[in-house]
């Protein structure tokens, strides 16, 4: 492996064809990997970081960094600043760091993890797997069958893929399946779901700790004899019309006593067991 290794001013740096450790140190740098298997460390100013051909490791480490793993399976990290990160083609594993990050992951099944910051993820072409981490995050899947958490930000969730699983996570979201037959589970807080095109299935789940999953959501776009409500490990549980287009879930608790949850599903006053909703 052979080492390159910058100054403390701006360097442009340039990889030889085998694995690499190159380091920029301090300066605004321009760092091209080359081919191989590169491990690049832009060092704490604002530098541009390109890993060309190969699995690349590329840490951007400080500054408004700009970072582009290009072909290969690569490890992309932004850390502490605002950074734009693209995977570029093949599977990468891109993680944002704690600034307000841009990450695009390209071609390829890819994970993204904003951690921190309010972040803007695309996971690209491919089935991805995107998570928001903390902070306000926009996420959006893109092409391919993807996967999307948002975690405990107040989060934007939207697929335009076939058949797509969205998880707000904690947090007050707004989650869009697009087009596809998507799974859209709000988790806690209030939130509004929105299917979309395709046959849809609206998940609330009964959790650990019994923190209520319904209570609040807005199902906006529900499509009867086409998009299912499914109710998932309540115990002897029930669903009450309440008026208009609100509804009741109702259960025992884990020391029996009865509990209830309740949500609206806009502009629907019937629901028909075993079509619309189902208790598994």
């Amino acid at each position: 492996m052979a080492t390159i290794t910058g100054t403390n001013d701006p360097d442009s740096l340039v990889g030889t064809n085998p694995a690499d450790l190159i380091e920029g140190l301090r300066g605004e740098d321009m760092i091209d990997g080359g081919a191989g298997r590169d491990t690049i460390d832009g060092g704490p100013q604002a530098d541009v970081l390109y890993g060309s051909l190969g699995d690349d490791y590329i840490r951007g480490r400080g500054g408004f960094d700009l970072i582009d793993g290009g072909p290969g399976k690569d490890h992309l990290i932004g850390d502490q600043s605002e950074d734009t990160i693209y995977g570029g083609d093949g599977g990468d594993r891109i993680d944002g760091g704690w600034g307000w990050d841009l990450l695009d992951g390209g071609s390829g099944n890819d994970r993204l993890n904003g951690l921190g910051g309010h972040d803007t993820i695309h996971g690209g072409d491919g089935a991805d797997f995107v998570i928001g981490g903390y902070g306000e995050q926009v996420l959006q899947g893109d092409q391919g069958n993807d996967t999307i958490l948002g975690k405990w930000g107040d989060d934007v969730l939207f697929d335009g893929g076939t058949s797509d699983r969205l998880n707000g996570g904690s947090g007050l979201d707004t989650l869009d399946g697009g087009l596809g037959r998507d799974e859209l589970r709000g988790n806690l807080q209030p939130d509004v779901l929105i299917g979309g095109g395709g046959n849809d299935t609206f998940l609330f789940q009964r959790n650990a700790v019994e923190a209520p999953e319904a209570e609040g959501d807005t199902i906006a776009d529900f499509h009867r004899g086409q998009d299912r409500i499914v109710f998932r490990g309540y115990d002897s549980p029930g669903l009450v019309h309440v008026g208009g287009d609100t509804w009741r879930l109702e259960y025992l608790g884990s020391t029996m006593t009865p509990r209830s949850e309740t949500f609206t599903v806009t502009g629907v006053t019937e629901l028909t067991a075993g079509v619309d909703y189902a208790f598994v």
